[in-house]
């Protein structure tokens, strides 16, 4: 949050005008202007750098959304001490889920650790870790079935067994679901640039097959998703945008 603030601070110092508002598409006209249509504006430009990251994958189930920040949550470390001395659950078996596990391990009473098959996507030092962790309980072979909330507090959740089907309760305080990513592309899902995951796609340059339409950060196509390779993606978008302005 901190780090946020200082780079709004940075764009305010350099009179970057920030408008709050939510893009529903984008559009090129034949004279190559680019256009994103929001709530309370259309804004057009000769280039347009998208930068809009990915949002956490939901469980799908019945209350959830009404749930998040208050029982559901997808930041350990953010959220972790809430529970301090409680009983939590955490969802997936990568290293997100059991690097959190470890960090949730030192604060609250109990972590179970709820996976779909009994094979470890996470490193094997991280797997070992957890293994020998006395706090962190696994459960292999089971899948989220429904949350159980009352008066509209979580009061836990319904496991599926994956083989037999059988449903049986799992009482907890706080969910961490860290079942993967999800990339925000879906205002640009019908201009082709996007791959089968819905990752934008484009050169070295950050741009899309779309002249002047640009791509950085989580949101784009690529192998690690860090703030340093954000950062990368920022400056050379930003460099290559500038110069086709510059060109026309």
């Amino acid at each position: 949050v901190e780090y946020g603030q200082l780079l709004e601070e940075q764009l305010e110092a350099n009179r970057v005008k920030i408008i709050y508002d939510e893009v529903h598409t984008i559009s090129r006209s034949e004279d190559g202007t680019i256009c994103a249509q929001g709530d309370y504006d259309r804004y057009c430009g000769k280039t347009l750098i998208m930068a809009t990251g990915t949002d956490n994958r939901l469980l799908g189930l019945t209350n959830e959304q009404s749930l998040i920040g208050n029982g559901i949550s997808f930041c350990a470390s953010c959220d972790g001490p809430f529970y301090k001395d409680k009983t939590v659950a955490v969802i997936g078996g990568g290293n997100s889920a059991i690097e959190e596990s470890l960090y949730l391990a030192g604060i609250t009473e109990k972590v179970h650790i709820i996976m779909r098959r009994d094979v470890f996507r996470a490193d094997d030092y991280l797997v070992k870790k957890a293994l020998n962790n006395e706090k962190i309980e696994f459960h292999f072979k089971k899948k989220p079935h429904a949350l159980i909330v009352e008066e509209d507090t979580l009061k836990g959740l319904e496991l599926e067994d994956s083989v037999t089907k059988e449903v049986e309760p799992l009482y907890v305080q706080g969910i961490f679901p860290f079942i993967g990513l999800d990339p925000v592309t879906d205002f640009v899902k019908d201009l082709g640039i996007t791959n089968e995951q819905g990752y934008i796609d484009v050169d070295e340059h950050m741009e899309t097959s779309i002249q002047g339409l640009f791509a950085i950060g989580d949101v784009r196509t690529k192998t690690l998703r860090q703030v340093v390779t954000a950062a990368n993606d920022g400056a050379i978008a930003g460099q290559y945008a500038a110069k086709l302005v510059e060109e026309n």
